[in-house]
Order: structure tokens, then C-alpha cells, then sequence
């Protein structure tokens, strides 16, 4: 499976999906350098205005990147992230 890129834009309430927390963040300086600078899926700034991270998402279909630009585009993503987390855990056991 090809990896996306994920251009996370940060909208005006700051909050982001992570991929490596598995959940909505407050994007600032704080989490960067928790976070960010040591994941795997760190793929870039965006320009300033976000981060990019790249990784699998089966969801996407063909496109190589995916640009979330508000807090809905955020929540969709993780609720489906998490839905298909959850799915491969219950096929596990």
C-alpha cells in the first residue's frame, strides 16, 4: 500500500489529528518537539501554515495526499483512523 501524504493545516482552533498519538492535538511548539521531530511520520512544514505526515491510509483510495484544513476534516479522520485501528485489533483476537 503507497503512503499519503497528509497536509494538516492548522485551523482556528489549533487542534490537529496525530497519527502517532492516535488522537486530536493541540498543534504548537510544545507538541513539535515532543512529538514531531522524532516520528516517523514526520514529513515536513506546510509552508508554515501545518505539518505534513506521511503514512499509509488505506481510506484515501488513489490520492497521494490529503489536505485537512478544519476541525471536521480532523475529526473525520481520526473517528476513521481509530474505527479501522479498533476493527484490526477485534480481527486479532
Amino acid at each position: 500500500m503507497a503512503k499519503v501524504n497528509h497536509l494538516n493545516y492548522i485551523p482556528s482552533s489549533g487542534n490537529i489529528y496525530c497519527e502517532r498519538l492516535r488522537d486530536i492535538v493541540s498543534f504548537d511548539n510544545v507538541h513539535v518537539m515532543q512529538h514531531c521531530n522524532e516520528c516517523r511520520f514526520y514529513n515536513g512544514s506546510v509552508q508554515g501554515e501545518g505539518v505534513e505526515c506521511l503514512y499509509e491510509d488505506p481510506d484515501a483510495g488513489d490520492n497521494s495526499f490529503i489536505a485537512l484544513r478544519d476541525d471536521m476534516d480532523n475529526l473525520m479522520l481520526c473517528n476513521r483512523r481509530l474505527k479501522r485501528f479498533n476493527e484490526q485489533d477485534y480481527g486479532k483476537k
